[in-house]
Formats: structure tokens, sequence, C-alpha cells
């Protein structure tokens, strides 16, 4: 009758003869196969697990011991403490973002660095430019600072920021929206206000003859 301890969540099947059972009958003198199909919890982190295992009857009794070697999973998110992954800049302008880079896999990531794709004349930096390790189920935060071109027409622009190991990567697609600088703005009310009043001016002066 085979006999067990297994770490908790986890679960081991024994298979006499490719069939699942508690205990085996063995002729005197004979042999029997029997596999072990062990699986693991699902929240296991990688390492090196061992599972002692029993054979007993009432006269005696075997044991081994199974080592079993979890390489673990990598996932790697990359996004901001809110979900929201859009700001508002002005031309020529910089503004500051928060981002979370979240370890969603059961192994350890290691040397998470940073790269950026990003419109023509726009500058982005990370800090910190690199991250050392990431534990299972951890995160950490990193400020990308984006600065718009000083030409930059009002629109939508998509600045993208990628998180990569050599395992794994995750890409942050931020969208920024350029909006008219204040003084622009009240400029070009003041021209629109100058030309009406040009206009009046002249319909005033010319309009009778």
């Amino acid at each position: 009758m085979p006999y067990l301890q297994i770490p908790r969540g986890w679960s081991v099947i024994f298979k006499p003869n490719g069939r699942q059972a508690t205990a085996v009958e063995i002729e005197p003198a004979k042999t029997a196969n029997i596999s072990v199909e062990v699986k693991p919890s699902f929240q296991v982190k990688s390492g090196t697990y061992k599972i002692p295992l029993k054979a007993t009857n009432k006269y005696s009794t075997a044991a081994l011991e199974l080592e079993v070697v979890i390489q673990g999973s990598y996932n790697l998110e990359l996004t901001t403490p809110t979900g929201l992954l859009s700001t508002t800049l002005t031309s020529g302008s910089e503004k500051q973002t928060e981002l979370l880079v979240k370890n969603l896999g059961s192994s350890r990531l290691s040397n998470v660095t940073f790269s950026t794709s990003k419109p023509k004349d726009w500058e982005i930096s990370i800090k910190p430019d690199t991250v050392p390790n990431i534990e299972a189920g951890a995160s950490t935060k990193v400020y990308a600072t984006i600065r718009s071109a000083g030409k930059a027409i009002p629109g939508d622009y998509i600045s993208k920021i990628t998180a990569k190991t050599p395992e794994v990567s995750s890409v942050a697609s931020i969208r920024v929206l350029v909006k008219t600088p204040l003084l622009w703005g009240w400029l070009g009310i003041f021209i629109i206000i100058g030309t009406l009043g040009s206009i009046y001016y002249l319909f005033k002066k010319y309009g009778r003859r």
C-alpha cells in the first residue's frame, strides 16, 4: 500500500498498471510497475521540492524520496496604479506619469529594463531605468517623464513604453492629448477680435459710399 507526505495544495496519484489505486497486490517473487503522477499547487513558487513516498504492508516498509523541480512561469504587466493610460500636454511641455511594473508570474523577474517608442522630436525618460528584481506576485513603481515636441500641433499622440526581461515583456501605450497653449489661445481670440473690428471699421467708413 503506497503512503506519502506531500506539500499542502499538491496532488499525488498512484497508478499501478496504469490505473489509479491506493493499494496493489503483488505475488511472491513478483514485481508491479507503479507510476506516480505529481501535480503541484497552482500558487507554488519556483524551486526544488521533496516528495517522500512509502510502500507498506503489515510485514515491511520501503521508502523513496522524489525530487520535483518547479521552473515557474514568467508574466509581466506594465500599467499605471489606476489603469488609466492617458495624459494631457501642451506643445513643448512635459509631465511625469507614475507606472506600475507587476510580476504576475510565479518566478522572480530580474534585470527589468525599459525602451520607448515616441513621436518625432518627443522625449521620454524612465526613472529608475532598470529594476534589479521583482519577486513573484510583487510590483514596483517607476516614473516616466514625457516631453512633447515644441512645434507639436494639437491632437492625439501615442507613446509606447516597453518593460522587458530576457524571458518576458509588456508594452504600455500611453495616449497623449496635446492642447493649444493658453497664451496662443488668447492670442487667437485677440486676432479674431481685431479682424472683426477692422471689418466693422471698413464697413462703417466705406459701406455707404
